[in-house]
This record gives structure tokens, sequence and C-alpha cells, in this order.
């Protein structure tokens, strides 16, 4: 990763063809702007738990702008072991739980991805626009859930209905 003022100029740059996004970087309930975050170019996505509220270690500020599940996600990892006692090292593939803001970001991140890959004339902004507009948050908008909950499906019909341009 790259830190400092780099990472706002490389931030910067991709803004135009891809949004960046990543979680707080401080685990417990993060209260501060954090970058990179918090750059405007940044998506600063928070994570929720089963009933659908923000969970213990979310970030919570006033940059984030949508959340996704991030409290027991089922995902898979590789395991590194040495099944022959000769060193060779193997990779094992299992299932585990895993919770954090880090697990709720490449769901908004493959959300935003799959709305491009149907919508491919539509900008970045454009599809993160449709992702604002559709995300479900029972307080409308707060520093725990941003916009709320991604619902990609409500995204996707918003631009089937009304094509890219959602401004107005």
């Amino acid at each position: 990763m790259l830190f400092g003022a780099y990472e706002g100029i490389l931030c910067q740059y991709q803004r135009e063809w891809c949004p960046c996004l990543r979680s707080c970087w401080e685990r417990r309930n993060c209260r501060r702007t954090i970058y990179p975050g918090s750059y405007e170019s940044v998506i600063s996505v928070g994570g929720v738990n089963q009933g659908w509220d923000k969970f213990a270690e979310s970030s919570v500020h006033n940059q984030v702008e949508l959340a996704a599940m991030g409290e027991g996600v089922r995902t898979t990892f590789a395991k590194r072991t040495d099944t022959n006692g000769d060193g060779d090292m193997s990779h094992d593939y299992a299932y585990t739980s895993k919770t954090g803001t880090s697990i709720a970001v490449p769901a908004v991140a493959a959300s935003a991805a799959l709305l491009w890959s149907h919508f491919p004339e539509c900008t970045n902004n454009q599809i993160r626009t449709a992702l604002a507009r559709t995300a479900w948050n029972p307080n409308k908008c707060d520093d725990r859930l941003g916009f709320g909950i991604v619902q990609v499906k409500d995204a996707y019909d918003l631009i089937s209905r009304r094509g890219c341009e959602l401004d107005g």
C-alpha cells in the first residue's frame, strides 16, 4: 500500500476510471477522519452485523458513505501446510467466518463492479450515485452507515429505468 501524500495522488488519479474503496484503518470505533478512506475520491465503507446495524468495530465518522455485511461473513482462506514433512508448503483451502470493515469493502467493490459490467457507459461517479441513492438506511444518512447498506439490485433497476444520468 501507498501511504501519505502519494496515496492521495493515486486515489485522485484513480477517480478518473475507478472508485477507490477502503475501510477505516482504525479497528475500534474509529470516530475521526482516517485517510485514505476519507479522500473525496474514495468510498469509505462501514460494516453491519446480522441485525443490519453497525457492528462494534466498524468505522464511525462523517466520511462513511456506504455499508455492507461485515460481521460473520463466510469466506475462503488459504492455509499453508507442510503435508509431507519435507518443507514443501502446499495450500489448503477452507471456509471461515470473518469480521471487519475489510470484509465489507469487497462487497461494495463487487457491487460497483457488477453494475459497471452491466452499464459500461456509466462513469464511476454515476455508479457511485446509483449505489448511494438506493442504499438502505432507516436513519436516512448518518455516521454509522453513511447513505446505507448497498442494495445492488435496486441500483441496477434504477440505472435500467433512468439511465446513467441520475442528477435531478
